[in-house]
């Protein structure tokens, strides 16, 4: 065989495989994930593994009625990813559902719970928890969660660890220093550019679940806010290079609809509120990062600014925290990504800016309303107690502190109800439609580590 005619055969082999991809059957990527149920109705998030188009069918478990989606369009330019509403459901039922694609496969069919009507809702459940290193995977910890059935599961920040990635040189140091950053860029270094820090920040996100986590999340509804590691920078704050990018990255991955405040406003604070009989429960995550001042003091020995014209939440933030605080509600669920009550010990913390602090706890206390607050980041897990107001701090799901730096970083804060725990863990609270409420900090087997209880 000459050479044109070995190079007409390759160049014919190759379109031939080309349109072999194209024509693969297309199937799930990876399980679906369940987006905030409602009583009548759910998001699923698809991703598949090729072009084509998909839908869901599915059905009350109890029902042989299969009602199909409208076909939705999966293309290179959203990555084989769709989100399809499940519309006209019944309250406080469950169902069943299946991915189908028009090549003619099937997913597994997949199961989930609509939430209860107000007025016949007796209980719920909320598991709480933060830090999930995308390298330290394959735990059974999202098994256990997932066998609660809670009415959702709440993330409390560094879900993704999008400022490491060893195959960025510098990565941190870009982040942080605007002035390195436009050398790199002017001088036409190609060791970093924002495109690469962003793409570093999809492929991270992309390596988000292991098996048991979409398992969970195939079922259980989520809702997330970020801490330092999922924002982009560690212990970052308002002066981010790239926040605003981050920001859009954030909410597109979760799938946070169009129409969500949170596509129209700067920071990821949102508000979300529940009935349970004839008493409503209001949920507030806030954003800790996006308007946070700089830090005072060294790593890991921040101190506490006397400076008080800075600032956690920014003066938008806390207008809309305090507005909210003037709805009627019989309890808050306050979530914030740092701890809140916590003193000793020379991490970030709500304390390192104590007139924020103040503030914050001014506003709790004037409200009279039952208040609890839950927070994550520092890979361990406790109850802390001040006066009448409970925080619960949880984290890591899957990358907990060995225990020996408890002598390194002492922590002996007098809040803490019983002890710390550095083992992975979560935390569960559980609302009675009687007012009581239940506070669990529970282990990576589903032992109970700590437990509170108080009424409303």
């Amino acid at each position: 065989m000459n050479n044109r005619l070995l190079k007409a055969f390759i160049v014919i082999m190759l379109i031939s495989l080309m349109g072999c991809d194209k024509a693969k059957p297309n199937r799930l990527f990876r399980s679906p994930v369940v987006g905030l149920i409602q009583n009548n109705q759910v998001p699923i998030l698809i991703k598949a593994t090729n072009v084509g188009n998909v839908r869901i069918g599915y059905q009350k478990a109890d029902k042989l009625l299969i009602t199909l989606t409208d076909w939705n369009k999966l293309t290179d330019s959203n990555k084989f990813t769709t989100n399809l509403i499940l519309r006209n459901l019944q309250p406080n039922s469950d169902y069943r559902y299946r991915v189908e694609f028009e090549n003619g496969n099937y997913s597994e069919w997949f199961m989930f719970k609509t939430f209860p009507a107000a007025e016949k809702s007796g209980k719920f459940s909320f598991v709480f928890s933060a830090c999930m290193r995308e390298k330290y995977l394959g735990f059974n910890i999202f098994e256990k969660i997932e066998q609660l059935s809670p009415t959702f599961v709440a993330l409390l920040g560094d879900q993704m660890y999008g400022d490491y990635d060893g195959n960025l040189n510098m990565l941190e140091q870009y982040l942080s220093d605007d002035s390195l950053r436009k050398k790199m860029i002017e001088e036409g270094e190609t060791i970093l550019s924002d495109k690469t820090v962003l793409q570093a920040f999809r492929n991270k996100y992309s390596r988000v679940f292991d098996e048991n986590f979409q398992k969970m999340a195939s079922r259980i509804p989520l809702m997330a806010i970020w801490d330092d590691h999922d924002y982009g920078l560690d212990d970052g704050g308002g002066d981010y290079i790239l926040k605003k990018d981050s920001q859009k990255l954030f909410l597109d991955f979760w799938k946070v609809k169009e129409e969500d405040p949170r596509r129209k406003q700067e920071g990821i604070y949102f508000s979300e509120s529940k009935n349970l009989k004839d008493k409503k429960i209001l949920i507030l995550g806030l954003d800790t990062r996006y308007f946070r001042s700089p830090l005072v003091g060294e790593k890991r020995n921040y101190i506490a600014t006397t400076d008080t014209s800075t600032t956690i939440l920014g003066e938008e933030q806390w207008e809309w925290l305090e507005s909210e605080f003037q709805t009627e509600t019989n309890l808050i669920i306050l979530v914030s990504s740092i701890q809140i009550l916590a003193t000793n010990h020379g991490f970030e913390k709500w304390s390192n800016f104590p007139h924020e602090k103040e503030r914050l706890l001014s506003l709790i206390k004037e409200s009279k309303k039952p208040v609890i607050l839950v927070s994550g980041d520092r890979h361990k897990g406790a109850i802390y107690k001040q006066d009448n107001l409970y925080e619960l701090t949880t984290s890591s799901l899957n990358k907990p502190l060995p225990g020996w730096l408890e002598t390194v970083w002492k922590e002996t804060d007098p809040l803490i109800l019983g002890t710390m725990h550095y083992d992975m863990n979560y935390g569960v609270i559980r609302i009675e439609s009687s007012g009581v409420i239940s506070v669990e900090l529970k282990g990576k087997e589903g032992e109970i580590l700590q437990k509170a209880s108080l009424k409303i």
